[in-house]
């Protein structure tokens, strides 16, 4: 009739615990059966029986389940196990953050994706190197033609490839400029510069110094070096400006 009773009375318990809940709970240094029975108000037999204990003896680091039920619930807030609680009862559920892109830098992006994808459409294989190395001011659109570059400090310009020079002189809104003629029917423009370093009709090579560049005139509105670089490809005759960055290594 007594193992009747007591196991009722841990059938009881454990499904109040099922119900309401419970925790995990590690053994502190020190501790004892008896000492965490009277810590939250469970008798040890219920301890041992939940987490499969045989000795009387308990290790200092061993996880033991706790059951709550509306009899140490109480007991146990006082301990400061409502984090516990919490975790068993509800589960928390973590919102998804969503960060907002602004409209300007969306239109980075858009750009930068239309660029992608209309350099992967360009079966050319034809690459030029670029005229200096910098950092890129402004795009390519039919106003400007070209790009704009901009570096820290004055440097040569070079050739991005071979070919011949067809034009040296003063361009109005360009200042001092040159345009090399490529095979394949490429003409490659340079405008802004400081000092011409070849002659008209003078074969150049690729990666030759072909003019000098710092802050002058044309470009001192950029408070910094700055040399506008245009490609023109001929078709019928006629020299069209196309985007530099799509011919450009």
């Amino acid at each position: 009739m007594k193992n009747k009773i007591f196991f009722l009375l841990i059938f009881f318990i454990t499904s109040c615990a099922v119900t309401r809940g419970g925790f995990n709970y590690k053994v502190k240094r020190n501790e004892s059966l008896s000492y965490i029975s009277k810590k939250f108000d469970l008798p040890e037999r219920v301890i041992k029986r939940l987490n499969g204990l045989t000795k009387q003896s308990i290790k200092a680091g061993t996880i033991l389940y706790i059951p709550v039920n509306k009899k140490n619930l109480t007991k146990i807030s006082r301990f400061k196990k409502k984090k516990y609680l919490k975790t068993n009862f509800k589960k928390k559920k973590h919102k998804k953050k969503y960060y907002k892109i602004s409209k300007k830098h969306k239109h980075k992006i858009t750009k930068k994706r239309k660029f992608r994808k209309a350099r992967r459409n360009n079966k050319s294989n034809f690459r030029f190197i670029w005229p200096i190395k910098g950092k890129v001011l402004s795009y390519y659109s039919s106003l400007t033609r070209g790009i704009n570059i901009k570096i820290s400090k004055n440097t040569n310009v070079k050739a991005v490839d071979d070919g011949k020079i067809i034009f040296k002189g003063i361009l109005e809104g360009y200042g001092k400029t040159l345009i090399i003629k490529h095979k394949n029917k490429f003409l490659t423009v340079y405008s802004y510069l400081t000092k011409i370093n070849v002659t008209l009709n003078e074969n150049v090579k690729k990666k030759q110094n072909i003019a000098y560049l710092s802050l002058n005139e044309m470009n001192k509105k950029y408070k910094t070096p700055v040399l506008h670089f245009e490609i023109r490809k001929n078709i019928d005759d006629n020299p069209i400006a196309v985007n530099p960055l799509l011919y450009l290594e």
